[in-house]
């Protein structure tokens, strides 16, 4: 049975949606000012980064971790007490991205 997955324990059902991805749409900052934006498309509930104006999806893979589409760097997101999802850090940039204070 390995490599299989039935049909009520699917690993990838969070991976669409809506109300979990939404804790992660924002801007994220470093203290030099680099930033991420996260924007959830309420269209196709597809989760993107935004680059240059463009999106490009990254992926759900479990809680608080996302792979990006245009690189394959990691995501892994970090909570606060509240469970309120308060930074970021890529493997691409190497650097820990804040959430903008407003957004909360």
């Amino acid at each position: 049975n390995r490599g299989m997955s039935f049909a009520d324990t699917n690993p990838y059902a969070q991976m669409n949606d809506f109300s979990i991805l939404k804790q992660y749409e924002g801007i994220f900052k470093t203290e030099g000012e680099s930033e991420i934006i996260l924007e959830l498309d309420q269209s196709d509930g597809q989760l993107n980064m935004v680059l240059n104006g463009k999106n490009h999806p990254i992926f759900y893979i479990e809680k608080d971790r996302f792979l990006t589409s245009h690189a394959s760097h990691l995501l892994t997101f970090q909570r606060d007490s509240e469970n309120y999802v308060i930074e970021v850090e890529s493997t691409e940039n190497k650097e820990v991205f804040k959430r903008k204070s407003n957004e909360q």
